[in-house]
């Protein structure tokens, strides 16, 4: 137990600027004097030396007031020096002197053993011994009677505060915090891997369309032998069909030069023709850059998930950081609850100790009471003695008797006292063997929340292997990509694909070629009369020549393809339609699949054909070959007579 040994005062109050050394040794010590002596200075200057900020408290208005009156004094020094023969200091040595220098300006310096520190420093390294500036080490004037006027939880809360347990509550609360801190995180964490799940699914659906990408790649796999030895022949028979076309076209020479004229005019409207293509390539390359932008935010958000996961990574580090302080806490409130067990043996010894003190007072009564007999008997002796004596000694008996009682009543104040220290050193042993359970419960949480952290770090990784795989069988899709697209430049050289055959081999060439997923041209899938074939022309705005695939991955992949060889198509992908689940409302028409139907149904779903005249609230409504919209603009619904011709003729 630290106690105090040495007192040194200089300049500080009441003393002047001479040193002044006061030695204190174990025990009660007393220091008297008259009123204004400076006793109670010696008790500031103690306080001062413990790291007192308070001028209140050191019974003067401002902190500079502490220096002596003495003009020539500017400073003031206090030094104390505690026994530390039991190590409750953290200084390796049987001495600890500590010393407080302060100027009129206010300011103060702290020192121990010489060494100048911090007031923190000062004041941590004095709490390891339960020694605080304000706390009860020090009891002021006015204080003993502020102490007995309080109330059982005020009493209560003072002797946890001298017994070192509020600090106790105070790191309990702190560790709480830091657990929910802890857990906050994890919640965080948790919510990360929501969102890592959720792009997870997302890569699996772009998996499923790699899938039937992937089927291209079977394609292709499987044309490389016997299609292109197919697709060689059927070039070498359109080459041999080209040369007899050239043995015919030197016979019709003579015939071509008298339609020169007629191809002079064909000339002016292919370059008008030409003019319209280039600005559909234009069209082409702005939609062919703003697909180059989505794929770098694609990247872009691969990027970003990797900066998450970094993230999460450096969460779980300061998880773990944060439960190896929880771990060393335990090992200090360890330590505290040993300290504790120590207390009780030494309230033991105590208690032993009192019970010595109980005998020498019994014994002290038991003299007592012989010399009281002895006094008696001399009382009797000494009768003829003059009657004040005989006051004197009845008055002298009286008094030990009084004596005696009041040591009597002391002793069994003291029984009390020590029976009440017992059982308050036992329920304060059982109060920290639970606050020792609680923190280990708290430490396995700590170590759960871990083994979670691992799981969520070995999704974190299985994650991004996926990403990576999925990452590569974009990559393989993108080069099958390409090789159809040679594909069917390939075909495209043969003159399949030219518009002036109005698309109409398209389908077959794309089943030929293995493409699976196309449903072929609308029109070729319509039965109706010339009247309502002109009229779903006009309303659809000439989407009856689209084509219609199976899925939007299909229809992206042929536009592109098609893009890239400048040809101008309409594609529809029939998952769109079908979600629209919508019908036509037309009379007098067939289908030959029911995909047609379906897509027909999305093309005119706005649309509304009437016999007589009135306004539409919303879409547009088609009367007598006029569309009306619903903001009143009026257009004319003429047919397309070239897409009428190859709808009759087909018929």
């Amino acid at each position: 137990m630290v106690y105090l040994k040495k007192l040194t005062i200089q300049g500080f109050k009441s003393f002047g600027s001479r040193r002044i050394s006061i030695e204190v040794g174990k025990g009660l010590v007393v220091v008297t004097g008259p009123n204004g002596g400076g006793k109670s200075n010696i008790l500031d200057a103690i306080r001062f030396a413990l790291g007192e900020l308070s001028a209140h408290n050191l019974r003067v208005g401002r902190m500079a007031e502490l220096v002596h009156d003495d003009p020539s004094t500017n400073w003031a020094r206090v030094s104390i020096t505690l026994d530390n023969s039991d190590g409750a200091l953290p200084i390796d040595s049987s001495d600890v002197t500590i010393s407080r220098r302060i100027s009129r300006s206010g300011e103060s310096e702290y020192y121990v053993n010489g060494r100048q520190v911090s007031r923190n420093e000062l004041l941590t390294m004095l709490s390891m011994a339960n020694l605080k500036p304000s706390g009860f080490n020090i009891v002021p004037q006015g204080s003993v009677v502020e102490i007995a006027e309080k109330s059982g939880a005020e009493l209560r809360k003072m002797l946890e505060e001298v017994a070192g347990i509020s600090d106790y509550e105070k790191r309990k609360a702190e560790a709480e915090e830091q657990l929910a801190i802890a857990e906050k995180n994890l919640a965080i964490a948790r919510a990360s891997a929501k969102e890592v799940k959720a792009r997870v699914k997302q890569l699996e659906k772009e998996r499923n369309q790699a899938h039937r990408r992937r089927l291209v790649e079977e394609f292709l796999n499987g044309i490389r032998g016997l299609r292109l030895e197919r697709s060689l022949e059927n070039l070498r028979r359109e080459l041999e069909e080209v040369d007899r076309r050239l043995l015919s076209i030197e016979e019709e020479i003579s015939d071509l030069e008298a339609e020169r004229k007629e191809l002079g005019a064909r000339k002016a409207l292919l370059e008008k023709r030409l003019e319209s293509e280039k600005a559909g390539l234009n069209e082409l390359e702005s939609r062919l850059s703003d697909l180059d932008l989505r794929r770098k935010a694609a990247e872009s958000r691969a990027s970003e998930l990797r900066v998450k996961i970094s993230t999460l990574k450096e969460r779980i580090e300061r998880i773990r950081k944060e439960k190896s302080y929880l771990i060393s806490l335990r090992e200090s409130l360890g330590k505290r609850l040993r300290e504790l067990e120590t207390v009780r043996e030494k309230l033991k010894e105590d208690e032993a100790s009192l019970g010595m003190r109980l005998e020498e007072a019994r014994e002290a009564e038991r003299s007592a009471l012989e010399k009281l007999k002895s006094l008696e008997r001399r009382y009797h002796d000494l009768r003829s003695r003059v009657e004040a004596e005989r006051r004197e000694l009845r008055e002298k008996r009286l008094r030990l008797e009084s004596e005696l009682a009041g040591r009597k009543a002391r002793i069994r104040e003291l029984e009390e006292k020590l029976r009440r220290a017992v059982d308050y050193s036992s329920s304060l042993l059982e109060s920290e063997r639970r606050k020792y359970l609680e923190l280990s419960r708290i430490l396995e949480k700590l170590k759960l929340a871990s083994e979670k952290e691992s799981r969520i770090d070995a999704a974190l990784k299985s994650s991004e292997e996926r990403l990576r795989i999925c990452e590569e069988r974009v990559r393989r899709v993108e080069e099958l990509e390409r090789g159809l697209t040679s594909l069917l430049e390939r075909i495209a050289s043969t003159g399949a694909l030219e518009p002036d055959q109005g698309f109409d081999r398209i389908p077959e060439v794309l089943r030929e070629a293995g493409v699976e997923g196309v449903k072929g041209l609308l029109r070729d899938a319509l039965d109706a009369d010339d009247r309502t074939l002109g009229l779903i022309e006009s309303m659809s705005g000439g989407w009856l020549e689209s084509l219609v695939v199976e899925d939007l991955g299909t229809a992206l992949k042929l536009a592109r393809t098609f893009s890239k060889l400048g040809l101008k198509i309409k594609i529809i992908p029939l998952d769109v339609a079908s979600k629209a689940g919508a019908k036509p409302r037309l009379r007098g028409i067939s289908f030959r699949g029911r995909w047609a139907e379906k897509v027909l149904g999305y093309l005119l779903r706005d649309a509304r054909f009437s016999n007589r005249l009135k306004l539409p609230e919303s879409g547009k409504i088609v009367f007598d070959g006029v569309i009306i919209h619903s903001d009143l603009r009026l257009e004319t619904a003429p047919p397309d007579e070239k897409l009428l011709r190859k709808l009759i003729s087909r018929e």
